[in-house]
C-alpha cells in the first residue's frame, strides 16, 4: 500500500512540473495591424495564437500587431516558442511603437540555435527605411519556451530576458524611459528574412499596470 501511495504522489508531482510557465494567451482580434501583408496568425486546437511571418526582404518588412499602450508604469510580458524549418534570420519580439511610427523592438533573432537577443531602434515600425540602430546584442542559452520583458518605471526601460518561460528573469538592457521615442503603441512584432515562413505559438502576451 505504501508503494502505491509513493507512486502517486510521485506522478502527481510530475504533471504538475509539466506546466512550468504561465498562460495567458492574447486575445489577438483586439490588436490591430501594422504592416500586415501576407503575415497572418490563426489559433490552434489547444487555444494559443500562432502568428505566422512569410518571407519578405528588399526591402525588409516589420509585421506587427499592437493596441494603445498605458501609462507608465507598466510591464510588457510576452512567453512564446519560436519555430521554423532552418534556423537564419528571422526574429519574434516585443515592440513599443509611437504616433511617428518610430518602434523600438526587443526581439529573439533565430540566426542560430541559442538564439540573441536584440534591442532595435527603428526609423519605420512597418519597413526598413534606412535606419536600424541596433543598441543592445546579448547570446542567449538555448531554449524551446522563451521569454521577453520590458519594464517601464517612468525612469528607466528595462529588458529581460528568460530561457525558462518566465519562470526567472535576467535583466539585458537598461535606457532612460523617455529614450529615442515615447510610445503609445505596443504589441507583438515578426520579422522574417529566409525562404519559406516561421510562426510562434504566443502562451502569454500582456501589458500590466501597478
Amino acid at each position: 500500500m505504501k508503494r502505491i501511495t509513493l507512486f502517486a504522489i510521485s506522478a502527481i508531482g510530475l504533471f504538475a512540473q509539466a506546466n512550468w510557465f504561465s498562460l495567458n494567451p492574447p486575445d489577438l482580434t483586439v490588436f490591430t495591424w501594422n504592416n500586415q501583408l501576407s503575415a497572418s496568425w490563426s489559433t490552434s486546437s489547444n487555444g494559443i495564437p500562432v502568428l505566422s511571418i512569410p518571407f519578405h526582404s528588399s526591402p525588409a518588412q516589420w509585421n506587427s500587431l499592437i493596441q494603445s499602450l498605458p501609462a507608465s508604469p507598466y510591464t510588457i510580458t510576452m512567453v512564446f516558442c519560436p519555430s521554423g524549418p532552418t534556423y537564419g534570420i528571422w526574429h519574434f519580439g516585443i515592440t513599443l511603437q509611437d504616433a511617428a511610427n518610430k518602434a523600438e523592438n526587443m526581439m529573439l533573432n533565430m540566426y542560430n540555435a541559442p538564439g540573441q537577443v536584440i534591442v532595435y531602434q527603428e526609423g519605420n515600425a512597418s519597413t526598413y527605411s534606412g535606419f536600424e540602430n541596433s543598441i543592445f546584442t546579448a547570446s542567449m542559452p538555448v531554449a524551446q519556451v522563451r521569454a521577453l520583458r520590458v519594464v517601464d518605471d517612468g525612469t528607466h526601460r528595462t529588458f529581460y530576458y528568460s530561457a525558462d518561460g518566465g519562470t526567472s528573469w535576467a535583466q539585458q538592457f537598461q535606457e532612460a524611459s523617455g529614450s529615442y521615442l515615447t510610445p503609445t503603441k505596443w504589441g507583438v512584432v515578426g520579422i522574417n528574412l529566409q525562404a519559406g515562413s516561421v510562426s510562434a505559438a504566443l502562451y502569454r502576451l500582456e501589458v500590466t499596470t501597478p
